[in-house]
């Protein structure tokens, strides 16, 4: 990286991307809490996702922001006290994104049970995932701050200046470094591994109910279904999963110079693709959303008679 600083129009185009993903993020929220139709314990977990991704896209436009101030060369523990709240909002929209696939296995394999869920238990739920990654967070704090220094030279992002690091440029890799940076690569690239066995589950769930349902609206539906999923797991592969298993191996085969830097400016293309792109796959892939995010914006109605099919009731077809 020339003299440690990012290219302007590299920084623009992020600054851009993420700026849509605010006004994207914030969309599905407000159509969220006015919609009832969207009130479903899946649609408010959607809804609690964007809220996060939202946080996600305010975090990356100020470093971005930072970036064209020309604020290079900061200490990693003041790059950690810009991100703290960043790192949070990320691990849960990663959580998240579990939870919801969760909530749409135990749908398709058990919808009687699923009706009769307790929203207490799923609160309950809640609140342990939050505490858990504000004790997971709470440890980077320490490790951060325990005065254990890392010695490691990296001609790409930072530089060793005494007991201190200089980070050239502050972004979530930097901000973590050595043990918290392997603990937050680690519990990531294993959720994102989990999600993906999530989905593929439903999906085999998906097709074997299919398979053994001959009522053709029945069929229809699940076909619905299954293609949405494909779009799912397709767009989480290929952005967040992609860019916590880049990271993970780089740090695990401990590479440094330019491959890392690559790995890192395209993983972070990935990660805010993923929180900032949401709003346009459930426009297209579900009515409800779409037809929500119309009303709201007062764009030009096309109907859509006939488009929503559901194998089981109160807008369950939602899977994303």
């Amino acid at each position: 990286m020339p003299e440690s600083v990012v290219p302007v129009p590299l920084v623009l185009c992020f600054l851009t991307l993420s700026v849509v993903g605010i006004i994207g993020n914030l969309t599905i929220v407000l159509v969220t809490i006015i919609n009832k139709t969207l009130h479903s314990r899946c649609c408010i977990l959607i809804g609690i996702m964007a809220f996060f991704n939202i946080i996600v896209g305010i975090y990356v436009t100020q470093l971005r922001i930072m970036m064209l101030f020309g604020i290079y060369n900061i200490l990693n523990t003041t790059c950690f006290l810009y991100s703290f709240y960043g790192i949070f909002a990320m691990n849960m929209q990663s959580i998240l994104g579990l939870f919801i696939g969760l909530d749409r296995l135990y749908n398709v394999s058990s919808p009687i049970k699923y009706e009769i869920f307790s929203d207490s238990n799923q609160s309950i739920c809640y609140y342990f995932c939050v505490l858990y990654n504000y004790f997971f967070v709470s440890y980077f704090f320490k490790i951060c701050f325990s005065g254990r220094y890392s010695t490691i030279s990296d001609i790409t992002y930072s530089r060793s200046f005494s007991e201190e690091i200089v980070i050239v440029v502050c972004i979530p890799v930097t901000a973590l470094y050595e043990t918290s940076l392997q603990i937050w690569l680690c519990f990531n690239f294993v959720i994102a591994v989990s999600v993906i066995i999530v989905y593929g589950w439903t999906h085999i769930m998906c097709r074997n109910l299919r398979n053994n349902n001959l009522h053709i609206k029945t069929v229809e539906s699940v076909n619905r279904i299954l293609k949405s999923l494909i779009v799912v797991i397709a767009f989480y592969v290929s952005t967040w999963f992609l860019a916590m298993a880049a990271l993970f191996i780089a740090e695990v085969l401990n590479l440094e110079g330019e491959p890392v830097y690559y790995i890192r400016r395209w993983s972070g293309w990935l990660v805010i693709c993923n929180s900032s792109l949401h709003v346009f796959i459930y426009f297209w892939r579900t009515p409800d959303y779409r037809k929500a995010i119309i009303q709201l914006y007062r764009l030009p109605i096309r109907s859509e008679a006939n488009s929503k099919v559901s194998v089981i009731p109160n807008n369950q077809v939602v899977l994303i």
